[in-house]
């Protein structure tokens, strides 16, 4: 069932943008069919560091797949209502995991004339298989989706340069195995339209100079996802591999950890046993609390479109050691890059030089956590206060800055 509309508070005295025929607070209703996790973090960020008055209509995180392909339905009815109710907004800006072509379709009387606007966290082409298997195009109809919501926005906004990279080549590969008429020719047009905006990260907790984890043995972070794409064994083979060099440390083992992957998880806390001090999903507070007592954060992720959990990481002072691939290397400065990134076949030999010389290594990412502040809300609300300015201009241009499809 539809989640109900609610209102961010839209008070900001500063990020906003001036254009002809746009108001400096705009009503902007932010549809979210996927409202959990980063995306709900997002959305509830947006609505409220942004200085213009944003309605959220949400769909519970659930079924993927059916968001996708049941989700415009729904969701029109839900956008209409909210229409009805609430009045007309400047635009409308829809996140991942619903085909905005079919939801506008839907609602195509309530919202004409209303511009509106998609925002990705995600690729779904780009996810790693796990099968090399190639599918027939027509199998993606989650690919397909995204193509056409892609067409149908009048602005189309990522979370990185990683994922506007992914999502092109995602596209490419795909429509390339469509039948005639293909849509390839259509592609570079649409990618040039996509803008990177990083989401916001609320980093309001993480003031100051980082101090050292505290007393005991280094404690090593591992913060993301229980899924295969994030590679978790290897991280804990990793461990293991040190552990059997004799080098002496702590574990924490946090994260959503979903019912498909609950095997893995427990095989994790067993292979690196009595090391195991937390494990598990910890409340906000709680997690907040671990950060500011970890000293080193580790990844072997196979996919990672931005990085919200290593950014928060990085910025409560832990030392990083992330693959250099992915979004990572967007997320660490060019100088810290060779004492923060590894290869998959490194990751013991670095993670053993970390534990062993821990001082070394955090005088060398010195300056790191302060750098991740330019992802906080404070800093990036303003950019989105222009880009929904921007969007609402279309409605009242008429849409002829929007261009070619």
């Amino acid at each position: 069932m539809a989640g109900r509309a609610r209102c961010g508070p839209g008070v900001r005295a500063d990020g906003g943008a001036s254009f002809a025929g746009v108001r400096d607070q705009l009503d902007v209703i932010l549809v979210v069919p996927w409202y959990g996790g980063s995306h709900r973090a997002w959305a509830d960020g947006l609505a409220s560091a942004s200085r213009h008055r944003i309605r959220l209509v949400t769909h519970r995180d659930r079924f993927w797949r059916w968001r996708f392909q049941g989700g415009p339905v729904t969701l029109a009815a839900d956008l209409t209502a909210e229409i009805t109710t609430g009045g007309r907004p400047d635009c409308i800006v829809v996140s991942s995991l619903t085909d905005v072509a079919s939801l506008v379709g839907i609602a195509r009387r309530e919202l004409a004339g209303i511009p509106v606007g998609i925002y990705l966290h995600e690729a779904q082409g780009a996810y790693p298989r796990t099968s090399g298997a190639r599918r027939p195009a027509m199998e993606e109809p989650a690919v397909l989706a995204e193509w056409r919501s892609l067409c149908a926005a009048d602005v189309v906004w990522v979370s990185s340069p990683f994922l506007r990279e992914s999502l092109g080549s995602s596209l490419r590969m795909v429509l390339d195995r469509v039948e005639s008429p293909t849509h390839l020719h259509l592609l570079d047009r649409v990618m040039e339209r996509v803008r990177v905006l990083p989401p916001g990260v609320d980093l309001s907790w993480a003031g100051g100079t980082p101090e050292p984890g505290g007393a005991g043995p280094p404690l090593v972070l591992w913060n993301q996802r229980w899924d295969p794409d994030k590679a978790p064994m290897r991280v804990v083979n990793a461990l293991a591999h040190v552990a059997a060099r004799g080098v002496d440390f702590r574990v924490a083992l946090v994260g959503e950890v979903p019912e498909h992957s609950r095997t893995v998880f427990e095989t994790a806390r067993r292979k690196l046993g009595p090391r195991v001090e937390i494990a598990g999903h910890l409340e906000r507070s709680a997690y907040l609390e671990l950060l500011g007592h970890a000293d080193i954060v580790v990844s072997a992720a196979r996919h990672e479109f931005f990085g919200i959990a290593p950014v928060e990481a990085m910025a409560a002072g832990c030392v990083p050691l992330y693959p250099d691939r992915e979004n990572y290397p967007n997320l660490i400065p060019e100088r810290y890059r060779p004492h923060c990134l590894h290869h998959d076949h490194d990751l013991v030999p670095r993670l053993t030089e970390l534990l062993t010389d821990l001082a070394r290594w955090r005088n060398s990412t010195s300056g790191l956590a302060g750098e991740m502040q330019r992802f906080d809300w404070a800093r990036v609300a303003g950019s989105y206060d222009r880009e929904l300015a921007r969007l609402a201009r279309y409605g009242h241009a008429g849409g002829e800055e929007r261009g070619p499809m």
